[in-house]
């Protein structure tokens, strides 16, 4: 919902024109012939559909794209530069939940990044965000903890359910009379105080005594090159518990060469003990990865 605004306002408060959609669901395969066919200038983004879009647009002249914005997920390396190349516009990777009304940050993405993780960015406007421990202690840079999100744009709360609200929309330690939410995300800030997404909280499992990141396990299988989606989560097979990745390569790879460089990127507990490689893998209605479908093709694998 919250990215639509973002396509909807800022032509019209601009003045310019929307280009909609037909009724029923416009998949990324026919987006392309839409996007073409309209003149679109500016887009939003999932990865999913960043991908699929591209890949019908491939060979295809007349694109009068300016400027997109991609968010929702990880967004790799490799994506990121085959959008620059493909298209010659500009790629902002974003980052914010729909309680922070819209984006909170954003990083313009360079031809020339070497890191294996795009940031998402510095704040947005009128917008701050935190690091911090918790209790609730601002991190130094580089240190991953709970990221926060304050500033004027924070939604009031949750629609009759002041118990939510009271949990996740907390007073600003910093800025009186100010609020910040809790976003449940991990991440940390570097020296520019730019932000590094490393996952959800929630997406924290244990196995055999290690606390992993299942985020950290896809954000480096997403640094793999010709890796276009990476999603992690820990299964029970004959009782055992282990951890199962699934790929959906962009270009030829295989498992050995994906293996090899998640030994150099990851220690030994956080390898995955199985890679699936799949032609594309179950995204959800809102273009996110589908964990649970994914779960079920781990168990009849």
């Amino acid at each position: 919902f919250d990215p639509s605004l973002i396509e909807l306002c800022l032509p019209l408060i601009h003045g310019a024109s929307i280009a909609l959609a037909p009724p029923g669901r416009l998949l990324p395969q026919t987006l392309a012939d839409f996007v073409l066919r309209q003149g679109a200038t500016i887009m939003a983004f999932v990865p999913s559909t960043l991908a699929g879009f591209l890949d019908a647009l491939a060979g295809r002249p007349g694109l009068q794209l300016r400027v997109a914005c991609c968010g929702g997920e990880v967004l790799s390396p490799d994506l990121a530069r085959r959008y620059l190349t493909q298209t010659k516009a500009r790629l902002f990777n974003v980052y914010g939940p729909t309680e922070a009304c819209i984006f909170a940050s954003a990083w313009s993405c360079e031809h020339n990044y070497t890191g294996s993780v795009l940031p998402i960015g510095t704040p947005v406007d009128d917008t701050c965000i935190y690091v911090l421990d918790r209790h609730l202690h601002p991190l130094p840079d580089g240190v991953a903890g709970e990221v926060f999100i304050g500033g004027d744009g924070l939604a009031r709360g949750y629609l009759n359910r002041p118990e939510l609200t009271q949990a996740a929309f907390l007073d600003d330690p910093f800025r009186p009379g100010g609020r910040i939410y809790r976003t449940g995300d991990r991440g940390s800030l570097d020296a520019d105080g730019c932000l590094h997404f490393q996952g959800r909280l929630d997406r924290q499992v244990k196995l055999r005594g290690y606390r992993i990141e299942l985020g950290e396990i896809e954000a480096a299988l997403l640094a793999v090159e010709g890796v276009a989606q990476a999603a992690a989560q820990l299964v029970e097979v004959d009782g055992r518990k282990a951890i199962h990745a699934w790929i959906a390569p962009a270009t030829d790879t295989d498992h050995e060469r994906v293996q090899r460089a998640l030994r150099v990127r990851l220690p030994d507990y956080m390898l995955p003990s199985a890679i699936g490689m799949l032609a594309v893998l179950e995204v959800s209605g809102s273009g996110k990865i589908d964990y649970a479908a994914l779960l079920v093709i781990g168990a009849v694998q």
